[in-house]
Parts: C-alpha cells; sequence; structure tokens
C-alpha cells in the first residue's frame, strides 16, 4: 500500500466517523499524507543523526530548513520516499557540518551575515518554488508566500543575533541556506530523477 492509498484509507475512516463532505475529505486526506510524511521524515532524521551523534544540530538544521520550506517550496524528487530519505541524509550531513564548525572554532562575530544576505536574496527573487503535483495558480498566494519567506528569514535573523549559542546559530543558518539553495531552477526543471 502507498502513501497516498493510506491517507486515502484514514481520511475515509475519518469521513464515515464525521460525515465530511467529498472536499473537505480531499483536505483531510492531503492533511493526513502531509502529517504522516513530516513524522516520517523527522523519524529518518532523528535514526540517521542519532547514529553519527549529531542529533542535536541535524534536528535544528531540520526544523529551520523546514519551516522555510513550508513557505518557499523548493526541489521534489520524484517520490515520497526518495525526498524523504535525501533529506535524512542532507540533515545528518549539515548536523556534522555544524559540529565541525564549531569544534575547530570557525564560528566568527559575523559569520551569520553571508548566509542571511544569500537567503535575503535567493527567497526575494526565487521564493516561492512550486512543483507539477503542487502548482501555485494564485498570485496573490504566491506574494504572500515570497512576504513570508523574508519575514522568515528576517526573524531568524533576529533571533540569532540574540543568541549566544553557537550550535542554534549554525545548525539553523546551514539549514536555511540548504533550504534556499533547493530553491535554485536547476533544481527545479522538473521532478528529479534519481
Amino acid at each position: 500500500m502507498n502513501l497516498s492509498d493510506l491517507s486515502n484509507q484514514i481520511s475515509d475512516t475519518i469521513v464515515m466517523e464525521t460525515k465530511l463532505d467529498n472536499e473537505k475529505k480531499e483536505i483531510l486526506s492531503y492533511a493526513v499524507e502531509t502529517f504522516i510524511l513530516s513524522i516520517t521524515g523527522t523519524l529518518l532524521v532523528v535514526l540517521t543523526s542519532y547514529i553519527f551523534h549529531v542529533m542535536i544540530p541535524a534536528l535544528i538544521a531540520t526544523f529551520f530548513g523546514g519551516s522555510l520550506r513550508r513557505l518557499s517550496g523548493g526541489a521534489h524528487f520524484n517520490t515520497p520516499f526518495k525526498c524523504l530519505m535525501s533529506g535524512a541524509i542532507i540533515y545528518t550531513f549539515i548536523g556534522f557540518i555544524s559540529e565541525q564548525a564549531i569544534r575547530f572554532e570557525l564560528v566568527q562575530v559575523k559569520f551569520g551575515l553571508p548566509f542571511i544576505l544569500f537567503c535575503l536574496i535567493t527567497v526575494g527573487i526565487l521564493a516561492p518554488v512550486d512543483s507539477p503535483g503542487k502548482p501555485i495558480r494564485s498570485k496573490k498566494l504566491r506574494r504572500t508566500l515570497k512576504i513570508l519567506s523574508i519575514i522568515f528569514v528576517l526573524v531568524v535573523m533576529v533571533v540569532l543575533n540574540f543568541t549566544q549559542l553557537n550550535l542554534l546559530k549554525v545548525s539553523s543558518l546551514l539549514g536555511i541556506t540548504y533550504q534556499c539553495i533547493t530553491l535554485f531552477p536547476i533544481f527545479n526543471r522538473k521532478e528529479v530523477e534519481l
């Protein structure tokens, strides 16, 4: 049974219990599928990052990168499983890089400025990026997502300006930077196949 079938089956059960109409059933099915993917993705990040002893920085990067992804969109693989596996590997790698940057004292006072500027410019120009499976047709929604993406990066900048926790700074900056890289057209010509 694939993920779509599972989410439809769960939503069918809920619909029978609550007597929702077909339109609400479709929304519920999408929400169930998104929830399952989020939980599965988080568990994969926890598992892979735990194996490599970088769980905290990997989860920080996942939280910040994933939060920006909800607003900005980005590259998609041709199956959810490939997307989840690549995310787990990449966020674990980001966790490793974050710990090494701190270990070798590569974090300086102005460390985050180039990352923040890169992210602001990237989301300002490219966000939001949709996919063939989830096109954004509304100009108003597109503009709103762009503005929210920019605001998110600015909020991260403000939060990081007030924290002394280098692990939080490095992990979150690398998480949102990775997410911004997924916005580039080279990764969005069509759904990425592996």
